[in-house]
């Protein structure tokens, strides 16, 4: 595998990047013939058929320019394949022993360009749709609920807002705390990926279920990509 680039969406892991809201849930769905009620939900891909072959290159420059705020990664894949993904979802990023992950869930439009009162009152429907919320909500409390015990010191630094991308917006939170020692990059991707957001929850039946229902193998979509070195480490979900 040769990778191109793995853009990082931020330089400081250990600011808010964003202004908290109150709070009052990738938008994780159910799939039309599945579970209902008390079943698990499943995130299910979907095939894209009717690409058209143009560079991989081309398209990530394209990518980066429109949505600098975003993830944008391009592999290589010999004989002549490709994987190219500009997404906004940090796995997690560490800085030492300090580690801090997001819950990205639910989405709205952008406004039309220029229209900023359009562009606020999508962002504004998105914090106040009680379906966004709580699909948010779960994302959130299960990265909290998955950290707590590799981590000392675990906090919410933003519990609610609005990450405003290219051409979409969704909720956003974050979350910090100080990895106990002797936990890994390896422990924290074990413990975080995949995300309900990709695979639904509970993680193991929702995973049961699609490997028997979903009717493609997703390759490297909503796998984790990143990089580990021995003072940090940051992943994006593809």
């Amino acid at each position: 595998l040769v990778k191109v680039v793995l853009a990082r969406r931020t330089a400081l892991p250990w600011q808010n990047e964003l202004p908290a809201q109150p709070d009052n849930g990738s938008a994780q769905q159910q799939q039309q013939q599945g579970w209902s009620g008390d079943s698990p939900s499943a995130a299910a891909g979907r095939a894209r058929p009717g690409w058209q072959r143009v560079s991989g290159a081309v398209l990530l420059q394209a990518l980066q320019e429109r949505d600098p705020r975003a993830y944008q990664l391009y592999l290589s894949t010999p004989p002549g394949a490709s994987f190219l993904a500009c997404t906004p979802e940090r796995l997690y990023v560490r800085s030492g022993r300090r580690v801090a992950s997001e819950a990205v869930a639910g989405t709205r439009p952008r406004g039309p360009p220029g229209d900023l009162e359009a562009d606020f009152y999508q962002g504004l429907d998105l914090l106040q749709s009680p379906k966004d919320h709580s699909e948010f909500t779960l994302v959130r409390e299960w990265i909290k609920q998955q950290l707590s015990p590799l981590c000392t010191g675990l906090a919410v630094e933003v519990q609610k807002s609005v990450l405003k991308q290219a051409a979409v917006q969704h909720l956003y939170g974050r979350l910090a705390g100080l990895l106990k020692r002797g936990v890994g990059d390896a422990a924290l991707l074990a413990a975080l990926h995949p995300t309900p957001a990709v695979c639904g929850r509970p993680r193991e039946a929702a995973l049961e279920y699609l490997q028997q229902r979903e009717p493609f193998d997703r390759g490297f979509y909503a796998g984790p990509f990143g990089w580990v070195t021995g003072q940090g480490a940051e992943f994006a979900v593809a």
